[in-house]
């Protein structure tokens, strides 16, 4: 979940107009960002059922609609960014899912999903079976990859 989390975050931090801002906001929204998904998303990851929960993890992105997702409106107050709307460099709305294993988008123009990231598929069979060192009754301690 982490890694997903991390990429969809650095995405959004990407669209952020360079010359309205520092990089330390930048990198405070990053991390602001993680921070909100990852409480949001817990509760809500299935590695073995990528698609169940796909909806409640989008994020919503409307300029023309002025419809932003609440995690984006969050993490921009937190890191002292007003207005996200307008500070994001995006010509057009869009959709984010972050799902086990990948991370989307589409544009609210375009039938078409583009994938940010796609997990080699060992991390995505790694994430799905448990280790042969697991004790029984007990989960696999998750493996976080940077």
């Amino acid at each position: 979940m982490m890694k997903e989390i991390k990429v969809a975050a650095r995405w959004w931090a990407s669209q952020l107009k360079k010359n309205k801002h520092t990089p330390k906001q930048i990198k405070s929204f990053e991390k602001e960002l993680q921070k909100h998904l990852f409480n949001k998303y817990k509760g809500h990851w299935y590695n073995h059922d990528p698609l169940k929960g796909h909806a409640y993890r989008s994020i919503l992105f409307d300029d023309r609609n002025r419809i932003v997702d609440e995690v984006l409106l969050e993490s921009a107050l937190a890191a002292k960014i007003p207005d996200i709307v307008d500070q994001l460099a995006l010509s057009c709305g869009l959709i984010m899912w972050v799902d086990p294993g990948q991370v989307s988008i589409r544009l609210v123009i375009s039938p078409m999903v583009q994938d940010i990231y796609v997990a080699p598929p060992e991390e995505s069979i790694r994430a799905e079976r448990p280790s042969s060192q697991t004790q029984p009754h007990q989960q696999p301690i998750p493996t976080l990859v940077y």
